[in-house]
């Protein structure tokens, strides 16, 4: 107890001198939630009665767009290497206008598809990459707290934004919260943004001035996102670290059909958000400290725990209150995954390119964000209830698990970059 109060003094003044900086990265994080699964998925049912719509084919819609929208990333997201981060921020952040505005509006099955892809490229993929990019390289010894404070954006959404719309639904229905979102958008989180640019920018040119030339950088060798194809541990990283979005994606774009078998209400479920929030918020505190501490890859096997009790709780319960803490775990490892997707590239591969190797991570994240909502409305729609899916998803869980620790030798030692032929890419 007495350790932890110097590091949490340590934490305040570290978020007193880096204000600007990390206020800009929560508010991407916060603003990409238009365009995170959990809140396009408070509009399933709507969207699934106006169209006429079944579970499999509105999750194949999505599926669809939010592959395109991994593609398009590997292209787009290497503007973070070229833009600075204000430039880059908002033109997202128009983009993001345009594309609630387009859901808005969606009236049939290719507007919808435009609608989601848009929506997917710009918030879960460019706000969220833009966010983590520009921490990893902004802090270096104090990479692992700079993320864990300014990704707190996602989980602070994650609280205050389902109740939010689950009211706004019944009192003004989907296309006028739809247009206030991309109101706030365009009225509110660009100028913000604009401002805590410049601000952060000029600390961090201060920063910069004031270092003492005798302590050491970030030493990790920059590898090209060409040298990174042919790492061997690139691969065998990625099913570990793409299991929570693929699973608590599919999850929470299926909530609707998990409220309807269990007998809930929109309300009440939506209601347990602040607690997957309230468990992400500590959760990425703890990973952050960690992280700085020990390195990102060394506590890489233990993120992912918590999810696979989750999924065996959900499988075998209908109740609201063991649902409540199902959603406390699934939070714990959302947290987690937030942070070490955010400073596990910067550690193993260095800064140079850290903007286009992110861009490949998180084009792989965002696929298996498609995967997710896709297959398993597929598999409700063939008769495959989502008890088994959960206990099946559970032991790929503990698969993953296992996986992270047999490689935790391989990803712990200083390996320089593998020759590859042609400039960066």
């Amino acid at each position: 107890m007495m350790r932890a109060i110097p590091s949490a003094l340590a934490t305040v003044a570290f978020a007193g001198r880096s204000w600007a900086a990390l206020s800009f990265g929560f508010l991407l994080a916060f603003g990409s939630s238009v365009g995170q699964s959990y809140f396009i998925g408070l509009f399933g049912a709507d969207i699934r009665a106006d169209l006429g719509l079944s579970h499999g084919a509105f999750g194949g819609i999505y599926s669809a767009a939010t592959l395109a929208s991994a593609g398009s990333l590997l292209f787009v997201g290497k503007l973070a290497d070229h833009l600075s981060a204000r430039a880059a921020a908002l033109l997202t952040t128009l983009w993001l206008t345009g594309a609630a505005i387009l859901m808005a509006f969606a009236a049939n099955a290719v507007m919808l598809g435009a609608a989601l892809f848009a929506l997917r490229l710009g918030g879960q993929g460019m706000m969220s990459h833009i966010a983590l990019t520009t921490l990893g390289r902004w802090f270096q010894r104090e990479r692992g707290r700079a993320v864990a404070l300014a990704t707190l954006g996602f989980p602070t959404a994650e609280a205050m934004l389902p109740p939010l719309v689950a009211i706004g639904l019944v009192q003004l229905g989907a296309t006028s919260v739809w247009l206030i979102a991309a109101v706030l958008m365009i009225g509110l989180v660009a100028p913000t943004l604009f401002v805590l640019s410049t601000l952060a920018g000029r600390a961090q040119i201060r920063a910069a001035a004031a270092a003492d030339p005798s302590e050491p950088g970030d030493t990790t060798p920059s590898w090209t996102r060409a040298q990174v194809l042919k790492d061997p541990r690139f691969y065998a990283i990625c099913p570990g670290l793409l299991a929570a979005p693929f699973i608590v994606t599919g999850l929470l774009f299926h909530q609707s059909r998990l409220v309807e078998i269990n007998a809930w209400t929109l309300s009440g479920f939506a209601g347990l958000f602040p607690l997957f929030a309230g468990a992400a918020v500590a959760s990425g505190l703890l990973t952050g400290a960690l992280a700085d501490r020990y390195g990102s890859r060394r506590i890489l096997p233990a993120y992912l725990a918590p999810l696979g009790l989750a999924l065996l709780l959900f499988s075998v319960t209908d109740s609201l209150a063991v649902a409540a803490i199902c959603m406390a775990l699934i939070g714990m490892t959302a947290g987690g995954a937030t942070v070490l997707f955010g400073t596990v590239w910067a550690e193993l591969y260095g800064l140079a390119h850290l903007g286009a190797i992110r861009a490949l991570a998180v084009s792989l994240m965002v696929f298996a964000t498609a995967l997710g909502p896709g297959a398993m409305g597929v598999l409700i729609d063939l008769g495959v209830g989502l008890d088994a899916q959960f206990q099946g998803l559970a032991i790929y869980v503990a698969a993953c698990i296992a996986g992270l620790l047999w490689l935790q030798p391989r990803l712990t030692a200083k390996t320089p970059p593998i020759p590859a032929d042609g400039a960066a890419r």
